[in-house]
């Protein structure tokens, strides 16, 4: 499911303004990681942990705060 919303939210982000080239290529990079092993939660947490894109109470960091209302937003539908 983690796997799911992060290829989601890359897709949607990547045509926003409010991220850098840089910034979804580390997280096209982690979803790239995660399809090619089979991958705990507490395995991805820690690559999301480590990248900066949450922080250690698994909040969305600020950076990133939209990442997390769009996942919302796709784990409602």
């Amino acid at each position: 499911m983690l796997f799911f919303c992060l290829i989601c939210c890359i897709i949607l982000l990547d045509n926003l303004i409010t991220m850098n080239k840089e910034d979804i290529e580390n997280l096209k990079n982690i979803a790239r990681e995660l399809q090619k092993r089979e991958v705990t939660r507490e395995e991805a947490l820690r690559d999301l942990i480590h990248a900066g894109i949450l922080d250690e109470n698994e909040n969305f960091t600020e950076p990133y705060k939209h990442l997390g209302e769009a996942i919302e937003r796709l784990s409602k539908k």
